[in-house]
């Protein structure tokens, strides 16, 4: 439904209240987070020397940014169609 505001300039503008929500998406984008940069730990815990264990943790790192950007990427682009 749309509602008319004012703005400074007098000027009324259309805004909709089909807004993009964050709740549903944050919480998505945190589970898949912890559920990627899990198995990779999983996987790789039992790492017998340092140099593996490091590479394991900062492959975890890598594929949850990876995954928060995707989200974020994804948010964004709803707000874009929402705004248009």
């Amino acid at each position: 439904m749309a509602t008319e505001q004012s703005r400074t300039d007098g000027a009324n503008t259309s805004v909709s209240d089909d807004k993009p929500d964050f709740l549903i998406p944050g919480v998505r984008c945190g589970i898949e987070m912890v559920l990627a940069g899990g198995l990779i730990v999983l996987v790789g815990l039992p790492a017998e020397n340092d140099i593996y264990f490091g590479g394991v943790i900062t492959l975890a790192i890598i594929v949850m940014v990876t995954i928060l950007f995707w989200g974020i990427n994804r948010q964004i682009e709803q707000w874009i169609a929402a705004a248009q």
